[in-house]
Formats: structure tokens, C-alpha cells, sequence
């Protein structure tokens, strides 16, 4: 479903080049568009170029997509349902807003009004879609070290751009507003200025953000903290992004009427809040995020209040963090293999399918069966083609069982499944197409028994391995505190 909405972003006449793109949607941050220049795409921190086929690569090349003003306007029409008019008082404010959250930053020539204020925009040659993930349970971590006996504690969460304050933000007020183990659920007010943190589309909130949360959405924070408070009656103020006095003004009136804030703003230490005019004093939790291996982290909790039994408590939540994620990393690395397997074994289908229907040799059966796979497979196919073209002589189980080790090596697979892989130039022994077909769904079938049999070890060993995992940080917790 959350593929579709990245999809849906692009008109019908371009959608088909972001099937890969929205394939690694839970990776994927941004979607970078520059008239004139190549489509770049950022997932984990990575940057990549989209080619003209869909394919992510992080070589600029001839096959590089370099999307035209044209598609860009195609683009924009398509997003403002072919009415820019419905749209201008988005377009004005420099970002669009797409059902899921996700927010396309536009920039052009701005038009202005006589009072020199942004009018228009016109010439729409930059866009940034940012894809908005909600993550529930972000905050477990920081929920106990911002609550003091139920009470919760007026709390300021800083950030470079990009490593996660909004999604902490979101999971705190969703928490919040739910209620915890930490404090009952609360009325929560959210002022989400640029509609980032509710995502919503024709107002209705695409993020969850709990059965009490109340939200104004693309409305100034100043403005509505105050609208919020006369009319909503919120016992907590959430508000993403401040930036200076006039914010710190609304949310000292915040704090006279009695409600708890919650807060973001960019920076990366006290000084920086002091640089912008931030008064420290209002809050009494400072949350630290940043990236740690292309993960958003807590990096650091402090107060105004805290003390050695605060720290200790912070050490023993990043402790059992770590190794419940070591644990995790596991628990991935044994997905990963899964999902090699069964991409192996598509390949073999689609081996199979080619030589039933089209008689092709091989190297240019390899060549098209490289097309629809994933990498690595993907790569090795088209370098076996390569070498069998090459007029030197080499036979297919030399160079199918080379390229294949190289392969392996990156992929999680027993030495059972691979000893398999490398019997396929076997079955190309066989002069006609029926007999080259049979032998092929033997090796599916055989695939089909490895995917069942590692499917089930999946859901028994996992839950071991996260046990295990948690267990040992309570153990290291124990011995440590």
C-alpha cells in the first residue's frame, strides 16, 4: 500500500521508472528533481541516479534519466489534480502535501505582491519529496526518561535535519495521547505548521497520533498554540520546529495556562540553542538525536534536574537497546537470505519460461532474464552473458560456477543451497528445450522445499534470537548497575 502512494506521486506516463525506487520504500528518505539534471535518490543516507529504465545506480551515465521541464511540469499537474489554481495557496507556501504524509518541496521564480510579499510560483524547477515514515514505537526509549512520577516533563528534542525529530515528535504525542506505563493518556494539542507531523490530506491526519490528540493543521505555530488553547483545552502543546522569539513568546503563554510542551528545533548542542535565542530554562529535558551507521539515535538525554540515578537509567535503556538491535541485525541478516532464495529461485522460473517459449541460447536468455531480477543476480547474469560472448573459448560450468561463488559471497545461504546453484550448467546438457525445462523444475521444486524449510526456522529461531538478545542486555544491566 505505501508503495502505491510513492507511485502515485507521478503520472501514469512516468510512474513505470519508480517500481524500484518504491520497492525500497521502508529505505527511502528522499526524491530529488532539478530540471536539466539526472533524478537522484536518497535511501539510508545513500545517494543513487534513476536511468531512464528505473534502475538505481550510483554512476552518472548516458543511461542517466535527466528529467526536462516538461516532465517536471507533467509532475506538478499531476500532483495539483490538473487545477494549480486549488493548489496556489500550497505552491505559495513552497511544499505540497500527498496522502501518507509525504511532503514535495517545490522551488521556481517566486511572483511577488506590490507589499513585496510571496505571491505566487511560477517556473517550478526543483522539487524534494520527502517521504514522511511513521514509526510507532520511536520513542520508546525516551518516554520514561521525560516522565517523573507520572508527570511529564516540558521537553525540547534537537537534531541536525534528517535524523528522525519529527518521528520522535509523532510517536511521543501519539504515546502521549494513548497513554503509556508511564503516565495515563493526556489531551494533546498539535500545531503542525508545515504538515509533516499529522501528514494530513483534505484533513485528515495520515499518521496515527492517538485517540486524544486534537491537530491544526498548516497553521503558524504562534497563531494556533494560542487558537489551541482557547478552544481545545490541551493539556499538552506539541509543536515542531522553533526558531526563535516570537515561538519562545507563544510557548511561555503556553506554560501560564498550564499546558506541557513538547518541542523540536534543529541544532546539535546547548550553544546552539543559545545561538538562536532559545531560552533553555523553559524545558527541562534536552533529547540529542542524531545517526549512528545511517540509523536515528538518542544520543544523549539531559536536564535540568538529573542526576546519577537519571544517567544510570539512560545507560541501561541504550545498553539493552543495543544488543535487543544487535539481535535485530541477526534477525534481518536471516530475512535477507530468505529473500535471496526466493529471488534465486524466480530466476530459475523465468530460465525456465524462456527456454519453453523462446528457444533463445543462453547468453541472450541470461541477458533478458537479468532485466526482471533484483542484484545481485541481476549483475552476475549479465557478466555470464558477457564472458559466453567473449570469443575465448570459456564453457558455461566454468563461468556459471565463477561468477556464482562471487555472487554467494555477499548472500546468506547455506552451503546446501549453494552447492545447488552451481549444478544448473547441468541441466543446460541437455540438447532439447523439454529436457533443459524438466531438470529446471526439478531445481524450483527442490528451491520450494529450502523456502518452506527456512520460513519455518524464521518464526522459531527469530523469537530466540530477540530473547536472547533482550536477556543478555538485562544480564549486562544487572551486572554493570
Amino acid at each position: 500500500m505505501r508503495e502505491g502512494q510513492i507511485l502515485n506521486i507521478f503520472p501514469s506516463r512516468i510512474r513505470e521508472r519508480f517500481c524500484q525506487v518504491s520497492r525500497r520504500m521502508e529505505d527511502l528518505q528522499e526524491i530529488r528533481l532539478v530540471a536539466g539534471w539526472p533524478v537522484r535518490v536518497v535511501c539510508l543516507g545513500e545517494e543513487y541516479f534513476l536511468s531512464l529504465s528505473g534502475e538505481m545506480t550510483k554512476i552518472i551515465g548516458e543511461s542517466c534519466w535527466r528529467i526536462s521541464p516538461g516532465e517536471m511540469d507533467q509532475i506538478l499537474n499531476h500532483l495539483c489534480s490538473y487545477s494549480r489554481y486549488a493548489y496556489e495557496e500550497d505552491i505559495r507556501q513552497g511544499f505540497i502535501t500527498v496522502p501518507g504524509g509525504h511532503r514535495i518541496g517545490i522551488a521556481g521564480q517566486v511572483v511577488l505582491s506590490q507589499d513585496g510579499i510571496v505571491k505566487n510560483m511560477k517556473y517550478i524547477r526543483c522539487m524534494n519529496i520527502r517521504i514522511s515514515h511513521e514509526i510507532q514505537g520511536a520513542a520508546d526509549l525516551l518516554m520514561p526518561l521525560i516522565h517523573d512520577r507520572e508527570r511529564l516533563m516540558h521537553t525540547l528534542v534537537i537534531a541536525p535535519p534528517g535524523c528522525g525529530k519529527t518521528t520522535m515528535l509523532r510517536d511521543l504525542v501519539r504515546q502521549i495521547s494513548n497513554g503509556s506505563r508511564w503516565a495515563p493518556g493526556r489531551q494533546v494539542g498539535v500545531v503542525d505548521e508545515r504538515s509533516e507531523i499529522g501528514g494530513s490530506y483534505l484533513g485528515i491526519p495520515g499518521n496515527d497520533l492517538g485517540m486524544r490528540t486534537d491537530l491544526l493543521d498548516a497553521c503558524p505555530k504562534v497563531q494556533g498554540m494560542m487558537m489551541l488553547i482557547r478552544s481545545m483545552a490541551p493539556e499538552v502543546i506539541a509543536v515542531d520546529e522553533i526558531g526563535g522569539e516570537q515561538d519562545m513568546q507563544a510557548i511561555r503563554s503556553a506554560l501560564r495556562c498550564g499546558c506541557r510542551i513538547l518541542a523540536t528545533i534543529h541544532g546539535e548542542s546547548m550553544e546552539d540553542l543559545k545561538r538562536r535565542g532559545i531560552d533553555g530554562t523553559v524545558f527541562e529535558r534536552f533529547a540529542f538525536l542524531g545517526k549512528k551507521e545511517g540509523k536515528c539515535v538518542i544520543l544523549n538525554v539531559r536536564g535540568k534536574r538529573e542526576g546519577s540515578s537519571m544517567l544510570r537509567l539512560t545507560g541501561a535503556l541504550l545498553l539493552l537497546a543495543g544488543t535487543a538491535g544487535f539481535a535485530r541485525c541477526l534477525c534481518r541478516e536471516r530475512k535477507r537470505g530468505l529473500y535471496s532464495l526466493k529471488e534465486m529461485k524466480r530466476m530459475y522460473q523465468l530460465f525456465q519460461s524462456e527456454i519453453e517459449y523462446t528457444g533463445l541460447p543462453l547468453p541472450e536468455i541470461f541477458r533478458n532474464v537479468s532485466e526482471q531480477i533484483d542484484s545481485p543476480f541481476k549483475e552476475t547474469l549479465l557478466e555470464i552473458c558477457k564472458r559466453l560472448t567473449w570469443e575465448r573459448g570459456e564453457n558455461l560450468a566454468d563461468v556459471w560456477r565463477g561468477q556464482m561463488k562471487i555472487c554467494f559471497e555477499a548472500l546468506p545461504l547455506k552451503s546446501e543451497v549453494r552447492e545447488l546453484a552451481m549444478k544448473f550448467p547441468e541441466c543446460a546438457g541437455f540438447h532439447a528445450r523439454e529436457g533443459q525445462a524438466k531438470e529446471i523444475d526439478r531445481f524450483i521444486r527442490e528451491m520450494d522445499r529450502w523456502i518452506l524449510q527456512m520460513e519455518e526456522e524464521e518464526k522459531s529461531k527469530n523469537k530466540v534470537i530477540m530473547s536472547l538478545g533482550i536477556a543478555a542486555g538485562i544480564f549486562l544491566i544487572v551486572i554493570l548497575l
